[in-house]
């Protein structure tokens, strides 16, 4: 009886140490895949970021972006588009999200 208690409880730890590993690699799994998501996400705002700033090769409408007058309609309506464009990633920035950027 003793014996069987004891050959009991080792495959108990036995099995509850396998259940741990593999909860643990998968859960390892789970963040690893996460991360890749995560990344490929910022990677398509950082993209639809520049596209925004510089569009493609032939998008000379993107420079007035660069050189509104301060204060002018131009600057209004440049501080407009990033606002509903942008407005998550710049509240994101404001607290350090973007700072891996």
């Amino acid at each position: 009886p003793a014996a069987h208690a004891m050959v009991a409880q080792q495959s108990s730890r036995l099995a509850l140490g396998l259940t741990t590993a593999v909860g643990m690699a998968a859960l390892a799994l789970r963040w690893r895949r996460h991360r890749r998501l995560v990344a490929e996400a910022e990677a398509a705002e950082a993209e639809r970021v520049l596209a925004f700033w510089f569009g493609g090769p032939a998008a000379e409408a993107q420079r007035g972006l660069w050189f509104a007058p301060a204060g002018s309609a131009a600057q209004a309506a440049v501080d407009a588009a990033v606002l509903a464009g942008f407005d998550a990633l710049v509240a994101c920035a404001a607290v350090g999200g973007l700072d891996g950027w």
